[in-house]
This record gives C-alpha cells, sequence and structure tokens, in this order.
C-alpha cells in the first residue's frame, strides 16, 4: 500500500491523544498507556497495509479502534491489577478479532452501528481473555473480578480535527480560512459598536477554534 507512511504518522498521533484522558490515579502509568497505544497501533498498521483490498479510510478506522480499545482495556487491566506480564496477551486477543472481524466483513467507513458490534465483540473476548488468565490460575478471583467490572468503563478519547481535515483539502482550507474571516468580522462589529452581531461572530469563531483542536472522537465507544 503506498500509503504506509501516512499511516504510520496516524499511528505516531493517536498515542498522544490520548493524554489528557488518562484516569488521575493511573498519571503515573501515562507513558505504559501511551507506549502500550503506540506499540498496538503500529502493529495494526503494519498488518493492514500489507492489505490491497482495504481502503485508506478503512484501515485507519481499523486502527483508531484498536487504538481506543487498547487504552481502554489497558486502563481497565492496570486498575484491576493485573499484572503487566499478561497485559499484551490481552489486547493482542482482543485486537485480533477487532482486525478481523472488520477487515474481513466491511468495506465501508465504520459507522455506528458497526461500531456497537464491534465493542460488543470486544467485550466477550477481553472477558474470554480473561478467563483463560483465571483458569490458568496466574489471577486471582478478586483480580478477575475487577477486571472484568473495570473493563466496562468508557473514558472519551479527544483527537484534534486536523487528520480528518487533511485528508479533504478543499474543506480544510475552507475551515481554516474561515477562522480569521469570522474573527475580523467579529473585531469589525465591535469597531462599529454592533456588540449583537460582533458577539455572534465571537462565539462562533470560539466553536469553530475549539472544534478544530480538539473534538471528540468520530468512534464513541459504549459499554
Amino acid at each position: 500500500m503506498r500509503e504506509c507512511e501516512d499511516l504510520k504518522d496516524f499511528v505516531n498521533e493517536l498515542r498522544f491523544q490520548v493524554r489528557g484522558v488518562v484516569p488521575e490515579e493511573l498519571k503515573s502509568e501515562e507513558k505504559y498507556i501511551l507506549d502500550m497505544v503506540y506499540t498496538m497501533s503500529k502493529l495494526c498498521a503494519e498488518n493492514v497495509s500489507k492489505e490491497d483490498n482495504l481502503s485508506v479510510l478503512l484501515c485507519k478506522c481499523i486502527i483508531r479502534m484498536v487504538a481506543e480499545m487498547t487504552f481502554h482495556k489497558t486502563v481497565a487491566l492496570l486498575e484491576a491489577n493485573v499484572p503487566k506480564e499478561y497485559h499484551e496477551t490481552v489486547l493482542h486477543h482482543i485486537n485480533y478479532h477487532i482486525y478481523n472481524y472488520l477487515g474481513n466483513f466491511y468495506s465501508d467507513p465504520i459507522n455506528d452501528v458497526v461500531i456497537k458490534l464491534v465493542c460488543d465483540l470486544v467485550d466477550v473476548e477481553y472477558n474470554k481473555a480473561l478467563d483463560n488468565l483465571f483458569e490458568k490460575k496466574v489471577i486471582q478471583s478478586r483480580v478477575y473480578e475487577k477486571a472484568v467490572a473495570a473493563g466496562k468503563d468508557v473514558y472519551v478519547v479527544p483527537v484534534s480535527i486536523f487528520d480528518v481535515l487533511k485528508s479533504s483539502p478543499y474543506v480544510s482550507f475552507a475551515y481554516i480560512i474561515s477562522l480569521p474571516v469570522i474573527f475580523i468580522s467579529a473585531l469589525i462589529c465591535f469597531l462599529h459598536s454592533d456588540m449583537i452581531i460582533g458577539t455572534i461572530f465571537l462565539v462562533i469563531f470560539i466553536l469553530l477554534l475549539a472544534r478544530f483542536l480538539t473534538r471528540e472522537n468520530d468512534i464513541v465507544l459504549k459499554p
């Protein structure tokens, strides 16, 4: 796939997008969580880049889903005190099923219905992986129960809208140009004592700027 470099850049962006949403009690583990997201996303990117039948958009959707599920489940495993040496085993298991499910059965961009199906699948496979650890007696029942409960938690992952806009240069150009235009319009209104219209322009500017810098991920994860 000629867009491999683009996927590498995308993976690099993803690991930093979980900053600020790591639970306060796990701040000391932030680097570990970021590194785990990067490792799993990179592995996924390497695999999807070999699939000529997958569009770049679908590849990014799969990678993003793997990154987010890795984030959520890593947090859950840490909260439950599951030993770190078993984290990758659990994550590889669930990410394999995400990749296999989306890569084999979908050719269109992921929608909310598919996301729900993937989330349900991940919950099942996550619990199966924990069952396996419990059956092998590498985790105790208290840790097992806590890990299952923690796996249902969801954290919002803020991401930059830039990666979405850059795939549509004309929309991106219009979006970026609109920011200074609206801001200047607000200033002109204020200079002419038109406070109401100026305030409206200013509010629109702030909303657009905030959305450009950060927005909720397209893939909304549900427990």
